[in-house]
């Protein structure tokens, strides 16, 4: 195929939306194909997925969720519902599949591919040209994180939804239309477009600042006094619905002391953001302060300016990506989880604002067709091949973090990851030794002391364990998990009246705490209450009616008592939800004739 044929090709593509669509649906189906079979890889995704199918697989928990925060816990700081939404959806779609997941995430990207395109042809007003740079978007390496890894999802979704506002509010200005009421129209599910944002990720705020910039630099004879204030308060409305919602929600008020706030760190992190943008060479699947190349990123911030200076066709157009990348950057990397990160995925949202400056450098018009078509192509190939690779690192939870202590071996965070996988694969040797390099970098982290007093607990070193769940409890008195550890180790060493206060503790801190419950009532069969351990049974599983220890136990309850027909319906309950089939009950229950 030739310059003139391949030119004609894609000018058949980019003059009609839908072949636009359906072309950014079959790049992102080639490039991302192999995530579909990707496992979950247990950063974050067991705590906001695996642990909580018991709420995510039921409809009726569709309003809790906007009463919690995203973690579902008596910790958690961030108010999230409509991710936790999507995140239900995949379960009563796909189970406890995670092919539904993967799936979910490559049709958000399709969809904020195709919005990147429209919002750029806005601006642009080229159409070829916001096809390029939307292709580039959908198959860039550097934002891959965002489609591959589950909880990357919010970015994707938080983009969808502002870009969809900023859309809907240029409609508003630019109609014609005599009928105001169309006009308002826009104006309102632009404005119900941006609640949605705030209840995908807290700096959805940010879009305010340009909606105001984009009436001003683009439209600003078209805004008058008595509109400007009908706008104001189509977009304060959602601020209020939001600030109520978070208030009446468990969410966990955020301590300044944990805030992430190193200048040094986030200087270094915006030129490490800009070096994987334009030289996405030393991509890793959690980046910090310590694993930070800076050397691309002054390579490519040098070059961007020196092509900067060349020339810029609209200065407005510039500047305006300028800030969309900074200020989208830096509102999506401040935390408050007490250590600084860099993770790829808030890329996401900032690189259409570099796109849309690179767009207007004029070095761009200067450069022959032929070799800047030629140039694109290589760009697209290399791009792939790097998206392939490093995609491959989110297979599973051990290629994942493998990956991680190659690129961070002195994090605490990765070396916990780690830790926890190993452990969850029964690997305790070697979950321990990750564990204490980890208590060493961070020796008052409650987490990794918790994490790591369980896995001496699996061993059978208790007086480990109770040493580390002790630690734990000194640096945190309010935590609901170290207390269900220790009265769990308590009940195993047969001190029943320590098991009982720890037991107790725990649920008096966290209410739906159904494991303790489950825990307490085991305590209580053992103490030959049985109408105290039949109470916490049935409470564990109200609160998690897939838990199958819960159900286990209450059908041994009830086979306890010669209710065989009410044993065989828990136990049954039990297995399908993954408890053994090898347990002392099958047998019993097979052998039984006894009516209930």
């Amino acid at each position: 195929m030739n310059y003139e044929n391949l030119k004609n090709f894609l000018k058949g593509i980019y003059n009609s939306n839908i072949k636009v669509f359906v072309s950014l649906i079959v790049l992102i189906l080639i490039v991302y194909s192999q995530s579909l079979s990707f496992n979950f890889t247990s950063l974050d995704d067991y705590e906001l997925i695996v642990n909580k199918f018991h709420i995510l697989n039921r409809i009726e928990n569709l309003p809790f969720l906007f009463k919690t925060n995203l973690l579902i816990s008596e910790s958690g700081i961030y108010y999230r519902p409509v991710v936790s939404l999507t995140f239900m959806i995949d379960t009563i779609l796909g189970g406890k599949e995670v092919f539904m997941f993967h799936l979910s995430n490559v049709i958000y990207h399709m969809i904020a591919s195709f919005l990147f395109f429209v919002l750029m042809n806005i601006f642009l007003q080229n159409r070829f040209q916001s096809f390029l740079l939307s292709l580039l978007f959908a198959i860039h390496p550097a934002f891959s994180q965002a489609v591959v890894w589950i909880p990357g999802r919010n970015d994707s979704l938080l983009f969808i939804f502002l870009v969809i506002s900023l859309i809907l509010f240029q409609k508003y200005l630019k109609s014609i239309d005599k009928r105001e009421q169309r006009k308002i129209i826009f104006l309102i599910l632009s404005g119900s477009s941006f609640f949605l944002a705030l209840l995908i990720k807290e700096n959805a705020f940010v879009i305010l600042f340009f909606l105001i910039l984009y009436g001003v630099f683009f439209e600003k004879e078209k805004l008058k006094f008595r509109e400007n204030i009908f706008i104001g308060v189509t977009y304060l409305i959602p601020v209020i619905g939001y600030f109520v919602l978070r208030e009446k929600s468990n969410i966990q008020k955020l301590e300044l002391e944990n805030l992430t706030l190193s200048i040094p760190d986030y200087i270094e992190g915006i030129i490490n953001y800009i070096g994987k943008i334009f030289l996405p060479l030393n991509l890793s699947v959690i980046t910090l302060p310590e694993n930070i190349n800076l050397s691309y990123g002054i390579i490519s911030i040098a070059g961007f300016l020196i092509f900067s200076l060349k020339g810029i066709k609209n200065l407005k157009i510039y500047f305006y990506g300028i800030l969309w990348f900074l200020f989208f950057l830096i509102s999506g990397i401040v935390g408050f989880i007490g250590f600084t990160n860099f993770l790829d995925h808030r890329l996401y949202i900032p690189v259409f604002g570099i796109f849309l400056s690179i767009s207007q450098l004029k070095i761009l018009d200067r450069v022959p067709s032929k070799i800047l078509t030629t140039f694109y192509l290589l760009i697209f190939i290399v791009f792939i091949y790097l998206n392939f690779i490093h995609t491959k690192s989110f297979r599973d939870p051990i290629t994942f973090y493998e990956s991680a202590v190659r690129s961070a071996p002195n994090s605490f965070f990765v070396q916990r990851g780690i830790a926890n996988v190993y452990h969850r694969m029964k690997e305790y040797d070697k979950a321990e030794i990750h564990y204490r390099k980890s208590l060493d970098l961070n020796p008052g982290s409650v987490e990794t002391l918790v994490n790591a007093g369980i896995n001496f607990k699996r061993k059978g070193n208790l007086d480990s364990a109770e040493f580390y769940f002790l630690r734990a409890l000194r640096i945190n008195p309010a935590h609901s998990t170290t207390y269900n550890n220790l009265g769990n180790l308590y009940l195993q060493k047969g001190n029943f009246i320590s098991a009982e206060y720890y037991l107790s503790k725990a649920v008096e801190i966290n209410p739906d705490y159904f494991e303790a419950y489950n825990n307490l009532g085991v305590l209580y069969a053992r103490l030959k209450k049985d109408s105290l351990a039949y109470q916490n049974f049935r409470k564990s599983i109200e609160i998690n009616p897939d838990f199958s220890e819960g159900n286990f136990n209450l059908a041994l309850y009830f086979y306890n008592i010669n209710k065989i027909d009410s044993s065989r319906f828990y136990y049954q309950k039990a297995i399908e939800n993954g408890f053994p089939e090898k347990n002392i009950l099958k047998e019993k229950l097979n052998l039984s004739k006894q009516p209930d």
